[in-house]
């Protein structure tokens, strides 16, 4: 399957979800050992405040969905939200949220350089190939100003070596569904994706909120004073891979 069949699958994908998608994620949430949803309220919120929203600020969200993260801002900021489905965007329309929508992709952002105070995602990034995401991190520079922040929230493991941890333990578990989500969908390799950040000039946090969720922070804090040091930061919450 090439690129634009991929994309045309996932638009298809995300515009029959789009009736229910609430409700849904609201249910699996509720189900034990449910990885995919585990923790998936508190990735939301703890992107927002890693964002450090201030009032008065524009905030972009890639692929906003059904607006989720929007329903719990609230700072007054300017929001803006792109999506490739345009059935998910209707929701928001449906819930009154306070966005400017807009067709568009990680690396097809329709708007000018040096906008955002803030650029953030939530289970999106994991749509792309290894490829365009690194693509996405000059899109994302161009837009974001200096001192900018972007925040996303998405499948990852810290490395290769973890990543063969996690399948054994999906193994040992009996989830053949959760090996098979490993192999459909593209999730980060944290290692490899913080290299490509700091070498665009971002420094790079990350944290991890549940088995298979983490949180990745890039600052544009070098656009300034590109000779800075880097100062990468990570936290542990004492959770076990």
């Amino acid at each position: 399957m090439d690129k634009d069949q991929v994309k045309t699958k996932i638009i298809s994908c995300h515009n029959d979800q789009a009736e229910d998608y609430d409700e849904r994620v609201i249910k699996d949430c509720k189900k034990p050992n449910n990885f995919i949803r585990e923790k998936y309220f508190d990735v939301h919120k703890e992107v927002l405040r890693m964002a450090d929203l201030k009032a008065g600020e524009n905030l972009l969200d890639i692929g906003i969905g059904t607006g989720l993260l929007e329903e719990m801002i609230s700072e007054e900021i300017n929001v803006y939200g792109i999506d490739i489905s345009e059935k998910m965007m209707e929701k928001i329309k449906q819930k009154n949220l306070k966005v400017e929508l807009s067709k568009g992709s990680f690396n097809k952002i329709p708007y000018e350089d040096k906008r955002f105070n803030s650029i953030v995602s939530c289970f999106a990034f994991h749509h792309l190939s290894d490829k365009e995401k690194e693509d996405s991190v000059l899109e994302m520079k161009r837009v974001l100003k200096n001192k900018g922040r972007i925040v996303i929230g998405d499948f990852m493991y810290l490395n290769e070596s973890r990543k063969k941890d996690l399948i054994e333990k999906f193994q040992h578990g009996g989830r053949a569904d959760m090996i098979k989500e490993m192999e459909d969908e593209n999730f980060t390799n944290i290692d490899s994706f913080r290299k490509i950040l700091e070498e665009s000039g971002f420094d790079v946090e990350y944290k991890q909120l549940s088995t298979i969720s983490w949180i990745m922070k890039a600052n544009n804090s070098r656009a300034d004073n590109p000779s800075s040091d880097l100062k990468e930061k990570v936290y542990d919450l004492g959770y076990k891979n």
